[in-house]
């Protein structure tokens, strides 16, 4: 924390630290009180369970940054996109897709998330889970305490990446009548760049 200077800390167990007993949420109550960030701990002993539970530590540890940031210049259209982890900068080019929809992304969760955006995640209007599961939990909490709906979506091909963008525009069609016509002018614009690229990439590939 001294060296890096971040706006939030996650402190992880491991095995060793559930074996001892060590009081982890203790110690984070005083680093926080000390270090003047939060602290949070993420109770993710590897003996406890399954990778779906380690998922579900995660969520919850990341469930204490939310609600605790100002969403008062949050649009009523808006998301935030969950469970990609921008592996190879796709959340930059996702992102831009709803930007050109009119649809204000609020946080990225995880994929090049930022503490000040998870912070205001409980504002967005809805939340958008890609079908890995990792933060579907998360989702679940935001709408229990939040209200705040969340649909599944894929961003893996053409018919799941213009699927997802349609369905969000669905969602807000009652409040933004103009949203569907602008989703249609994105999908159609791509769609004009992509298809002759596949063209020749099948021409170059064929009898191969």
């Amino acid at each position: 924390i001294d060296r890096h200077s971040p706006k939030a800390a996650f402190v992880y167990s491991t095995c060793i630290v559930g074996l001892i007993g060590d009081d982890l949420a203790a110690v984070c109550r005083e680093m926080t009180e000390k270090k003047g960030i939060p602290v949070i701990p993420v109770q993710s002993e590897g003996f406890k369970g399954n990778k779906r539970e380690g998922y579900q530590a995660a969520c919850k540890a990341l469930f204490n940054l939310v609600g605790t940031g100002d969403v008062s210049d949050v649009s009523p259209v808006s998301i935030n996109i969950l469970g990609d982890f921008n592996l190879a900068g796709e959340i930059w080019i996702i992102r831009r897709y709803f930007e050109r929809m009119g649809v204000q992304v609020v946080a990225n969760i995880t994929g090049d998330g930022r503490v000040d955006d998870i912070r205001r995640a409980h504002g967005a209007g809805l939340n958008v889970v890609q079908c890995s599961g990792a933060t579907l939990e998360l989702a679940q909490m935001i709408k229990e305490k939040y209200g705040k709906p969340f649909i599944r979506a894929s961003y893996l091909g053409i018919e799941d990446m213009a699927e997802s963008l349609y369905a969000v525009a669905e969602h807000f069609s009652d409040i933004d009548p103009g949203i569907m016509a602008r989703t249609e002018a994105v999908v159609r614009d791509e769609l004009a760049k992509l298809v002759p690229s596949l063209e020749q990439f099948r021409k170059d590939l064929a009898g191969k």
